[in-house]
This record gives C-alpha cells, structure tokens and sequence, in this order.
C-alpha cells in the first residue's frame, strides 16, 4: 500500500478487489468503485452493519488514487529501480 511501512502495525485502511470492482474501507467509511456505475458509501460497523451515505470527495479521490496507480505505473514504465551511478 502506498505510504505505509507494511513491516509495522497499524495503517488504518483496507482495500479490497474482485474483479473490477474496489472497496476503499478508511476508519469506518467504505467506498465502494465499480465500472460503469456512480461511486457508493457507506458507514461499516463491525461485523455486518452497513448504511449508505454520501460520498466524500476527499475520500474518494484517495481510493482512486490506489485504483488507478499501478496501472499508471506499469503503463509509463516507472516500476523499474533506477541505473545505479558508476
């Protein structure tokens, strides 16, 4: 995950894939992206409760930043290490 050292506790966030579809889950605000298809939230409480309510942008603009990274990555090549300076 982008900006968090996987090697420590914490975090504070999920993300979940089936196919083309994502779930952002940030403290307890899920943000649900499928194609062709508006994005939905929802507030989650453990373990099965979940309402709708309205999209935050901010959040919204964060998941879609983790949706649409690696593809970027991989298209313009940036995936590879640096030449090392001799």
């Amino acid at each position: 995950m982008i900006g968090h050292d996987l090697t420590q506790e914490g975090g504070g966030r999920a993300m979940m894939q089936y196919g083309d579809n994502y779930g952002y889950l940030k403290g307890g605000s899920l943000l649900v992206l499928q194609p062709h298809r508006s994005p939905t939230q929802y507030r989650y409480a453990a373990p099965d409760a979940y309402t709708q309510e309205g999209v935050d942008p901010y959040l919204l603009k964060e998941s879609l930043s983790h949706v649409l990274w690696p593809s970027w990555v991989y298209k313009n090549n940036y995936y590879t290490l640096p030449e090392l300076q001799k």
